[in-house]
C-alpha cells in the first residue's frame, strides 16, 4: 500500500486555482521528510509566481540553488519580463544534460515552451514527464492544437492511472468545453464539484462560465465570472471572458478592456482582439 500523499491538499489547492490556500497549507507542512520538501517549495514558489509575486520569488531563489529550484528561478525571469530567447536557449541547454529528466524542469519547459508556441518542444518536455500533471499539461497543448483527438486519447490514459484525481478531472473537463455542445452540461458540472470539493476559485468560475458560454447560456456565464471577479480581480482570463459574454448580452465592454490593458497591456489576447478591432475601424473608416 502507497504512503499517503503529504502535498495532497497544497497540490490539489494549487491546480484548481486557490494560490492563496496552497500557500498557506506549506505551512502546516514542516514535519514532512526532506525528499518531500523540495516538491513543497516548487509549488509554493508556482503559486507565488500565479499570484504575479515575480520579484519576491527572484530574490527568495538562490543563484546556486538546485535545478528543481533553479527552473523556478528561469520560469519567474521570464514572467517577469526576461528575454525569451535566452530562456528558450537556457532550457534547451538544461535538458540535454543529466538534469533532463527532472519533473520540474520538464514541467517549467513545457509551460513556457507552450506560451512561446514552440509546440513540438513543449510536447517533448511534457511526455517525458510521468505525473499526471504532465499529462494534464499535455492535454491542455493538444488542445491549443485544436488536437481533440489526441487530448481525448491522453485522458484516456490519465484515467487508467487515477480517474478521480483532480488532474484528470480537470483535463477531461477543459476537453469537454473544447469539444463544445452538450458536453459542456457535463463540463460545468465537473468544474461545480470540484468548487464545492476545493472551494471556488476564479480559474474553476471561469472554467464554468466557458461551459455556459457554449451552452449558449450567456446570463449564467456573467452571473459566474462576476462571481470570479470579486474573488480575484487580477486574474486576466475573467476579462476576456467577460467582453466576449458582453457582446453576446450586448453590454458596454469597454471598463473590462480598460482593466485588461492595466493588468497586462501586452495579454495575448487582448492584442489580438485590439489588432482586430483597430482593422475593423479603418475599414469601417473607408465607407465613411
Amino acid at each position: 500500500m502507497s504512503e499517503p500523499d503529504e502535498l495532497f491538499t497544497l497540490k490539489n489547492q494549487f491546480w484548481v486555482g486557490n494560490f492563496r490556500n496552497a500557500i498557506q497549507e506549506a505551512t502546516v507542512l514542516s514535519h514532512i521528510p526532506e525528499a518531500q520538501k523540495m516538491d513543497r517549495d516548487v509549488y509554493v514558489f508556482r503559486a507565488q509566481l500565479a499570484l504575479k509575486n515575480y520579484e519576491g520569488v527572484l530574490q527568495a531563489i538562490p543563484a546556486d540553488a538546485p535545478i528543481s529550484l533553479s527552473a523556478i528561478k528561469l520560469y519567474a525571469t521570464y514572467l517577469n519580463g526576461g528575454d525569451a530567447e535566452i530562456t528558450l536557449l537556457t532550457l534547451r541547454e538544461w535538458l540535454s544534460t543529466h538534469h533532463g529528466e527532472n519533473p520540474h524542469l520538464l514541467l517549467v519547459a513545457g509551460l513556457i515552451f507552450m506560451q512561446e508556441h514552440k509546440f513540438s518542444d513543449a510536447l517533448s518536455a511534457l511526455t517525458r514527464g510521468r505525473s499526471l500533471e504532465h499529462l494534464m499539461y499535455t492535454v491542455l497543448l493538444y488542445l491549443k492544437m485544436d488536437r481533440i483527438d489526441l487530448a481525448e486519447k491522453q485522458i484516456q490514459d490519465m484515467k487508467r492511472i487515477d480517474e478521480d484525481a483532480t488532474t484528470t478531472q480537470l483535463a477531461k473537463s477543459w476537453t469537454m468545453v473544447a469539444k463544445g455542445g452538450p458536453a459542456c452540461d457535463e463540463a460545468a458540472l465537473h468544474f461545480q464539484e470540484l468548487g464545492d470539493r476545493f472551494g471556488a476559485s476564479a480559474q474553476l468560475l471561469n472554467g464554468a462560465a466557458v461551459a455556459y458560454m457554449g451552452l449558449l447560456n450567456f446570463t449564467e456565464a456573467d452571473r459566474l465570472l462576476n462571481e470570479a471577479l470579486a474573488k480575484d480581480p487580477t486574474f486576466e482570463d475573467t476579462y476576456v471572458n467577460l467582453i466576449v459574454v458582453a457582446q453576446h448580452l450586448k453590454k458596454d465592454s469597454s471598463a473590462c478592456v480598460a482593466q485588461l490593458q492595466q493588468l497586462n497591456p501586452k495579454n495575448e489576447w487582448l492584442e489580438s482582439y485590439l489588432r482586430l478591432e483597430s482593422g475593423f475601424a479603418r475599414l469601417a473608416a473607408s465607407y465613411c
